[in-house]
């Protein structure tokens, strides 16, 4: 995912008994992949949670403008 949609990844975690890594997006590599989540996420309480997160910090305007522009670069490479 990461070499794919950028960020970085941190870890390995561990805590109660389970390892874990933390991938953390921000600025492009972020705005360009959402509209792929927003596509992909079934219904779920994480679904709920993102698209919570996206109405408070993201116009869905703004989302279909990335989703073109998502679509554009991934036919361009």
């Amino acid at each position: 995912m990461q070499r794919v949609l950028g960020g970085k990844i941190y870890g390995p975690y561990c805590q109660a008994g389970r390892r874990y890594y933390f991938w953390r997006l921000v600025g492009r590599a972020l705005h360009t992949s959402l509209p792929l989540f927003d596509e992909r996420l079934p219904k779920s309480r994480k679904r709920d949670q993102f698209i919570a997160w996206m109405d408070k910090y993201r116009p869905r305007q703004k989302l279909e403008a990335s989703r073109e522009l998502a679509f554009a670069e991934t036919q361009t490479d």
